[in-house]
């Protein structure tokens, strides 16, 4: 059995803030488990943060 990888994507169309400050906030979390990115997240003080909460 070969294990394979899921990928996903999330997408918010009518989100109202700038893709610049969601991508920084992603990219803190990018690669990481759930619990830690969470963590980070909760003392993480911009916009975005606060959208992938």
């Amino acid at each position: 059995m070969t294990a394979t990888a899921q990928e996903f994507r999330a997408s918010h169309k009518y989100a109202h803030m700038s893709a610049y400050k969601a991508r920084r906030a992603a990219d803190l979390i990018r690669g990481l488990d759930v619990n830690r990115a969470l963590l980070v997240l909760e003392y993480d003080q911009t916009r975005g943060a606060a959208f992938f909460m």
